[in-house]
């Protein structure tokens, strides 16, 4: 019995070290949109991803200190699934849907998005 016990709490707190390493989601009910992707970058800076149902898509740059918003579009075949933040670039997974469905890596500096232009590298596998 105290060896159930023993495994149970170890259990429980790999459980609650799993859920605390994972990204936090919050609700704006207010938006009206398909997808949204918020990533912390630095301070009270944040990088996002918005697709709308009208099949509109952006990358913005959101300062929520100043309220400073600069953002990019995304051209509507392109849709982004997921991207992540390193040495100040952004790295983007997902899909690009001309005639046919094909798998899509792409990366651009956030110094870009802030000037107003996005030079991006991508790959369409």
């Amino acid at each position: 019995m105290k060896k159930n016990s023993l495994l149970f709490s170890f259990l429980c707190l790999m459980g609650a070290s799993v859920a605390w390493g994972q990204s936090t989601v919050c609700e704006t009910p207010s938006a009206v949109c398909d997808t949204t992707i918020v990533r912390h970058w630095k301070g009270d800076e944040y990088i996002v991803y918005t697709a709308l149902s009208s099949g509109a898509r952006t990358v913005a740059y959101h300062n929520r200190a100043t309220g400073n918003i600069i953002s990019a579009s995304v051209p509507s075949y392109v849709t982004i699934n997921d991207f992540r933040i390193a040495n100040d670039s952004v790295f983007a997974g997902g899909s690009v849907n001309t005639s046919t469905k094909q798998g899509l890596l792409a990366c651009f500096a956030i110094s870009d998005l802030l000037v107003g232009t996005v030079n991006y590298a991508s790959l369409v596998l």
